[in-house]
Parts: structure tokens; sequence; C-alpha cells
């Protein structure tokens, strides 16, 4: 049986691209995730392996591979055995950013993958936790409140290199301010030090702090 775009349009939602390492119909087949379990990504991966159950593969697991922005959980995928076992579930980042910022990279996006189909998109948004005052209530003010606050002036995202990363950047030129970028392994691991004010703000998916 093939893993076709039907298939997954069927089978559910997501803001990325699954990208598979064959064609063959395997069981049992794993969607591989490269960031921490209850973030969206891990949430829509186990929706995702219970639709494709019983169709695709008789079982389908879905596997942790956290580390280093999404790429671990790629070269799990391109190392596999060709026999349609083994997906990722990726954001577009690692596909679409990564050959652009990083100078060595262990994997080739068009070569060593066989995209499927893209199952949906997610939108990000700047958030900001209790480390900020309650006074603090539009952008404008968060820009005002960390010229006066530098030591306070950090945001988490899921990973270094990810768009939300960049989204910041372009923030911090938008607005004339200097913000340190800490890169977390998925947004189940921002979300915990935003609420908790041990992170002053985030680029986030927007599932994840909604």
């Amino acid at each position: 049986m093939t893993l076709s775009r039907r298939t997954l349009l069927a089978a559910g939602t997501s803001a990325a691209l699954l990208g598979a390492s064959a064609r063959a119909q395997p069981s049992p087949a794993r969607i591989n995730v490269g960031f921490a379990a209850g973030g969206t990504l891990d949430v829509i991966a186990r929706r995702l392996a219970d639709q494709l159950r019983g169709k695709y593969a008789e079982s389908v697991i879905v596997e942790s591979k956290i580390g280093a922005g999404g790429r671990i959980a790629n070269e799990t995928v391109k190392a596999a055995a060709p026999d349609g076992a083994s997906m990722v579930l990726s954001p577009s980042s690692p596909m679409v950013i990564f050959p652009h910022v990083y100078k060595k990279l262990s994997y080739d996006p068009q070569k060593d993958f066989v995209p499927v189909t893209p199952v949906c998109s997610n939108a990000q948004t700047f958030v900001v936790g209790p480390a900020v005052p309650e006074s603090v209530r539009t952008l404008a003010q968060y820009v005002s409140w960390v010229k006066g606050n530098p030591d306070k002036a950090s945001y988490g995202t899921p990973a270094a290199g990810s768009i939300m990363h960049f989204q910041g950047l372009v923030l911090q030129q938008k607005a004339g301010i200097e913000l340190t970028h800490v890169a977390y392994r998925g947004m189940a691991a921002v979300v915990p030090d935003l609420i908790g004010g041990n992170l002053p703000a985030s680029m986030a998916v927007t599932g994840d702090v909604t």
C-alpha cells in the first residue's frame, strides 16, 4: 500500500511536513517527532498515528527523538531502512530554513526524504509571562519596559534557527531593542518556564499558549 496524499489529508492536522523514507506499507510504522512530548507537534503526531493505524500499517508508533531543533528526528529517518516504516513529522524550519542557517547539515531535505504533504499550518504568537509586569499590555509598552529592564530582555523559542527565532530577531531590528534568545527543546519545555516567571517572553506556537 502506498502512503498517498489522500490518505494523509484524511488522517489529521499539523503545521508540518510529513516525510516518508519509502512508500511500501510497513508494520509497525513509526512517526518520529523531534520536540518534547506534550507540545502541539507531538499531539498532532499522535492524532495522525491514530488515523493511520489499521489503514497504513497495523501498528503506528510515535517516537520522540528530541534535540538539535528537530535535526535528530530527521537524521533518524534518513538513517532508517527504506521500507516505508520510518516517517518524520517536522515543522518547516528543519527542512526549509536550517539548510541556509547551518554550514554543515547531516541531511539534505531534497535528496534524503520523500515529501508527502503539508497537513496544516500553525500561527505564531508573541507572549509574555508573569516576569513582565501586568501593566505591560501592548507591544509598545513591552518595548519600553525592555529598554528600562535590559537584564530581563530575553525570549524563548522551540529551537535555535527556527521561524520563531528569526521573528524575534526581526522584532529587535524593528523596535530597536536587544533580546537574548533562549532555545528550548520544544514548546512543551518553554511554557512551564514562561508561566513560572523564569522566562519573560516567547515567540510561541499559538496552540501551545491558548
